[in-house]
């Protein structure tokens, strides 16, 4: 039960991550698009 619940935790971290880097990206995409 707590295993499960520990992965659940993990794999949870890793979206929240994965969805940071990708908003992180796209304002670096759109802020090199102005300065151009």
């Amino acid at each position: 039960m707590a295993r499960t619940h520990k992965t659940a935790h993990i794999k949870a971290q890793m979206v929240e991550r994965a969805r940071q880097e990708e908003e992180a990206r796209s304002k670096v995409v759109s802020a090199r698009t102005r300065s151009q």
